[in-house]
């Protein structure tokens, strides 16, 4: 960790060097209480929260210890490239291993070769998604190469036509080769997840969609039983949007939210249930770096590399506590405004309404995991004092 990092800790927020990743703990902290209080609702449901949300070995560790503390029935993390898995391998130890799930495909002999040295870590136990039989093959050679284990899930497209087997009978397959055929990979389940519907607005139109991804979910089940490869004792899915369906449904056994924990402008856009919607932790904190009389705008350091408008551009606090910012009656909006600058304007709002040189904003992403990617470092902070400092150590394009 950087030098100039590290003495951060017991500082106040207000000295951090923007622009700058906050986590507002209190808020963080509500966010594993109230997931740990849904998932009681169902007792064997297990959460696996997905690590490509915040990318850190360090805040992971922290993430399973909240919602232990809780009472959630925690299973580990997921990863989605070899690299956060390898990543998150640092918060795991000889004696008490983090467990986790690669919930995507590895392709390539080099890919393939780290996983496969990933599964002799001590410090992991790993398991990681196929839906190719050749590919679980090729990982089966390799894994046996160098003593390794490694638990293998089969994945089923369940309705976004991404990645996944495309129909129960090809699961079924896939799943009985490697139980016939592999003999250094274990079995483990299936995962049946669908991303495209985690933004679907409302709860009754979020709830339909989720039904329909659950009964091609149950079809894949029923045939790897045919099979004879029972699979109901591991059923993974359910990102932020629809977890709660998941869990009510009696087949999935495990859940996976990722921006649940910190969320964003588009998980804030769905309509909730009173007791689900997510508290906003995730924060990019930026500077006013240019305010002029004769400008109707005011220019902030954080840009293109700072946060991510991929899903629709951050919104403008004063603060980490309260609602949006605004000026008299008018709404604060940010627009990108190149690599290390944004243009934030108060729409019918006098100059002298705007931020001033040198004030402090704070943006509300819209979509957490690639903004995360932008930052080396999440700043921890409680009560205007950074608590902790967790370096962002599985950030990249996954390569």
């Amino acid at each position: 960790m950087s030098a100039t990092v590290l003495p951060m800790r017991g500082k106040r927020l207000a000295d951090v060097s923007t622009p700058a990743l906050v986590l507002a703990l209190p808020a963080f902290e509500r966010n594993c209480a109230r997931l740990a209080s849904l998932l009681s609702r169902s007792p064997a449901v297990h959460v696996r929260p997905h690590a490509k949300a915040h990318k850190s070995a360090s805040l992971a560790a922290r993430q399973l210890s909240q919602l232990r503390e809780h009472g959630a029935r925690v299973s580990g993390v997921c990863a989605q490239t070899i690299a956060e898995a390898e990543a998150m391998a640092e918060a795991g130890t000889t004696n008490n291993p983090i467990d986790v799930l690669l919930s995507n495909q590895t392709v390539g002999a080099a890919k393939v070769a780290r996983l496969a040295a990933l599964s002799a870590d001590p410090r992991v136990v790993l398991s990681a998604c196929f839906d190719d039989a050749t590919n679980a093959a090729e990982a089966n050679k390799a894994v046996g190469d160098v003593g390794g284990k490694l638990a293998a899930v089969v994945e089923a497209d369940v309705g976004q036509a991404r990645c996944g087997t495309p129909t129960p009978e090809v699961a079924a397959s896939v799943a009985r080769a490697i139980v016939d055929e592999m003999s250094h990979l274990t079995f483990k389940g299936v995962q049946c997840y669908h991303g495209g519907i985690q933004h679907v607005r409302t709860v009754a139109d979020r709830g339909a969609a989720a039904g329909a991804s659950h009964e091609r979910a149950r079809a894949v089940v029923d045939a790897l039983a045919a099979a004879g490869v029972p699979t109901d004792e591991y059923v993974t899915g359910g990102g932020s949007g629809t977890f709660a369906f998941e869990q009510a449904t009696g087949l999935y056994t495990e859940v996976q939210p990722g921006s649940y924990f910190f969320g964003d402008c588009d998980y804030g856009a769905n309509e909730y249930a009173a007791d689900e919607a997510c508290d906003q932790s995730m924060w990019v904190m930026t500077t006013v770096i240019s305010a002029h009389p004769s400008n109707d705008w005011v220019v902030v350091d954080a840009g293109a590399k700072a946060v991510s408008t991929d899903c629709g551009p951050p919104q403008v606090y004063h603060d980490l506590q309260a609602e949006p910012a605004s000026s008299s009656d008018s709404q604060l909006t940010y627009t990108c405004a190149g690599d290390e600058h944004g243009i934030v304007r108060s729409s019918g709002a006098s100059d002298a309404k705007l931020p001033r040189l040198g004030d402090t904003l704070y943006l509300r992403p819209g979509h957490v995991d690639p903004t995360t990617n932008l930052h080396t470092y999440w700043f921890l902070e409680r009560d205007g004092i950074i608590e902790d400092v967790c370096e962002v150590n599985a950030r990249g394009p996954g390569s």
